[in-house]
């Protein structure tokens, strides 16, 4: 944390240091050894030693006082942060989100992350053959898009399905028909979708049933900017309310158009 101390400073002496501090970065100081109350004398050998320890620790002292002053400035910094935008702080430090990846979307066409550039995006993963939280999720998703308007044309809504086997092309096109036309379901080889499940940090497995088998996963929605940064996340325990505002701030900075085209991606 303190730097610059090569050797122990005489008394009287000014000298300065850098105190490095993680979070806060390095704070520059100055600082003179004082002699103690009972001042040595070259006459006394043994009372300069104990005057330069007793400096040395007040030094020591002097130094825990700022590195307590810099944490309770940076947790202060940390809560102003946290009070006007929380998910700033919520999601710092969190592994990046997304990579390149090629799938099918339910209309057979191919999708690439390539056509996402310069758009803002909702992912998430499901698969039509879940009771409630998957269909809940696209029909909350439809609601927003509806109430958005034209503005929702600006948003790309994405569904992975984490279960290829059954979600065909043709059956996501099937099962899509109850939402939103804009919300494009993705499909691929197990392969494929596993890629893209691990480049945003997504769990899934195959449970089996007496029936057959059923998947659990993650049910979060991913809100990622037009630049592709992860901005903030969304699932279906936040009101529609939270869910909405949440959207409206990811298309608050007016997305521009992509160059690739992703109308007939929906078709």
């Amino acid at each position: 944390m303190f730097e610059d101390l090569k050797t122990l400073p005489m008394v009287g002496q000014t000298m300065k240091g850098t105190l490095n501090f993680e979070k806060a970065g390095k704070i520059e100081i100055e600082y003179k050894v004082e002699p103690s109350a009972c001042p040595a004398t070259a006459a006394s050998p043994l009372r300069r030693r104990a005057a330069l320890a007793m400096s040395t620790t007040r030094l020591a002292s002097f130094i825990r006082v700022v590195a307590w002053g810099a944490a309770i400035g940076v947790a202060i910094a940390a809560g102003f942060l946290y009070f006007r935008n929380p998910e700033v702080v919520q999601l710092a430090g969190t592994a990046t989100i997304g990579g390149p990846f090629k799938l099918t979307t339910h209309a057979g066409r191919q999708f690439s992350s390539e056509m996402l550039e310069g758009r803002p995006y909702a992912l998430f993963f499901g698969f039509t053959n879940c009771p409630d939280v998957c269909p809940t999720t696209l029909l909350e998703m439809s609601n927003h898009l509806a109430v958005l308007g034209p503005d929702g044309d600006r948003l790309t809504v994405l569904f992975v399905t984490v279960d290829p086997e059954r979600d065909t092309a043709e059956h996501l096109k099937e099962y899509l028909a109850a939402f939103d036309r804009r919300i494009i379901a993705l499909t691929g080889s197990a392969e494929d979708i596993a890629l893209v499940a691990r480049a945003y940090h997504v769990f899934y497995e195959k449970v089996p049933t007496p029936s057959g088998y059923t998947m659990n996963h993650t049910a979060t929605v991913f809100l990622i900017d037009r630049k592709g940064v992860l901005v903030s996340t969304t699932n279906d325990e936040e009101s529609e309310a939270v869910q909405l505002e949440k959207l409206r701030r990811l298309l608050a900075p007016c997305a521009p158009v992509s160059r690739h085209s992703l109308a007939q991606c929906a078709e």
